[in-house]
């Protein structure tokens, strides 16, 4: 369906109701279970149950609700669908690229291995999959929703100014 002549979506319902529908943007996992059998069949072979999925429209009805994905021709019933909480990996590319950054930060809390100090490195490092770490011996599948936007501000310099910065490279010297 052209992007001119797809429905823009109508509920009827409350916002508060509209609320718990998927947005644009927004990631699915495909349950394989519900629906009608003639949609799940469609979807079943469409997709792979478990994989995720991004959310480009969803149009919602008296009786269901529609959803579009990025990358996929026509319309799937939602309720074939899970949301994927926020911060749940897997994550894209960006999502990762903004993980690492965050943790290279060095005025923010980074996640780490919790095995012993026998672990080379023990920041985890962010990948499509989830967290790793160097040791190989522990990974995690999550992050918080603040850690996508990359390093946060450092707040000396909001404090200090530019001799934040000098502080930093400074910091644990003798002088």
């Amino acid at each position: 369906m052209s992007e001119s002549k797809r429905p823009t979506g109508y509920s009827g319902l409350p916002s508060s109701e509209y609320d718990r529908f998927p947005k644009a943007g927004d990631r699915m996992v495909f349950t394989g279970e519900g629906g009608y059998e003639i949609q799940r069949k469609h979807a079943l072979e469409t997709f792979k149950v478990g994989q995720v999925l991004t959310v480009e429209q969803c149009e919602v009805g008296g009786w269901d609700h529609r959803i579009w994905f990025v990358g996929h021709e026509g319309w799937f019933n939602g309720v074939l669908f899970d949301p994927v909480p926020k911060g749940q990996a897997p994550w894209t590319d960006e999502q990762v690229t903004k993980l690492n950054e965050y943790q290279a930060c060095d005025h923010a809390l980074q996640f780490t291995c919790p095995g012993d100090n026998a672990c080379p490195s023990r920041n985890l490092i962010a990948t499509t999959e989830g967290w790793v770490c160097a040791c190989g011996d522990y990974t995690q599948d999550w992050a918080h929703e603040g850690m996508f936007h990359g390093a946060p501000p450092n707040p000396a310099e909001f404090l200090f100014g530019d001799s934040a910065k000098t502080r930093d490279k400074n910091a644990g010297r003798d002088e």
